[in-house]
């Protein structure tokens, strides 16, 4: 009889180690380039003076932003993409002032309250077991004028579950997964807090908010692919 144990965790790994390779080529690199730039509609320049981004290790947002308008740009994240991070802002960016911090450094959280114009978070949020309170102590780092900037993909959902199966074939390519099941497994581990829950967490704090759905704009997640959430800092529990 066989050993009951689980599988290992490289099989979360593996949607990691080639990101750029299945997220931004592609029919799903121009997904997420709409993604990135509906983030931007409608976005006064003067919220990018001081900017911080959480979970930009891979693909992080400022590409998209009125760069000129920024003073300051932190990228908060896992240690481990800040040689990567650095190297591409160097070649890239060379006059841009970059910090880059520990997500679990919780003295930076503290220390920052009430510093940042706006805080950004692309595909973060459903990564995390914890949400709310990281939602929480995101929303302190805003000055309070500042805003947020959030978008999600409609997980789970029908429209997204059709995407992801009809890029089984990419997907299994690039990472190497031997089975469906196996792919389904690692996106299970990966996207850990569905997209209804965030939103209903989201909803409870602010009354007022602007929410725009992708592609179908109709206020359902089932039918659309992702949703960009803009919500300005004194709004909250109003």
């Amino acid at each position: 009889m066989k050993k009951i144990k689980k599988a290992p965790q490289n099989i979360k790994n593996k949607i990691y180690k080639n990101y750029e390779k299945y997220m931004y080529t592609g029919i799903a690199g121009i997904l997420m380039s709409i993604n990135h730039k509906l983030l931007e509609i409608s976005f006064p320049s003067e919220s990018n003076a001081y900017v911080c981004e959480i979970g930009g290790g891979f693909h992080n947002h400022f590409n998209y932003i009125k760069s000129k308008e920024i003073k300051k740009y932190t990228i908060v994240d896992d240690p481990k993409y800040f040689k990567y991070i650095r190297k591409t802002f160097k070649k890239n960016y060379p006059n841009v002032k970059l910090e880059m911090k520990n997500f679990k450094d919780e003295s930076f959280f503290k220390k920052n309250k009430g510093k940042y114009t706006r805080v950004i978070s692309s595909h973060t949020f459903e990564h995390l077991t914890d949400f709310e309170d990281v939602f929480i102590k995101l929303l302190k780092l805003l000055k309070p004028t500042g805003k947020m900037s959030i978008a999600l993909p409609c997980d789970p959902g029908f429209f997204w579950r059709f995407l992801q199966l009809a890029g089984y074939l990419k997907t299994k390519k690039v990472n190497g997964f031997k089975s469906l099941s196996e792919r389904d497994l690692a996106m299970a581990r990966d996207h850990i807090t569905p997209i209804q829950n965030i939103i209903k967490t989201i909803n409870y704090y602010f009354k007022k908010k602007k929410i725009i759905y992708f592609p179908f704009l109709i206020p359902f997640s089932s039918i659309n692919i992702f949703s960009v959430i803009t919500l300005n800092r004194k709004d909250f529990l109003n």
